[in-house]
């Protein structure tokens, strides 16, 4: 198995960032998660958990290469 090298230490590959983000709109689908975080950098991915937080709001993770 290749080792992979990391320089942000979370075990994802150089140049990729995830970041959390909570109180998403009920109605907001991924595209539009998408769509909207793009004006920040190339979005490579969007996950929106099926469960919600402790405060009943939707939740996920956004991409960045």
């Amino acid at each position: 198995m290749e080792d992979r090298k990391t320089e942000n230490g979370g075990g994802f590959p150089a140049g990729v960032a995830k970041f959390f983000v909570s109180n998403i709109p009920d109605r907001a689908s991924s595209k539009e998660i998408e769509e909207t975080f793009k004006v920040y950098g190339e979005v490579i991915g969007v996950y929106v958990a099926k469960k919600r937080d402790k405060m009943g709001n939707r939740f996920g993770f956004v991409t960045f290469s």
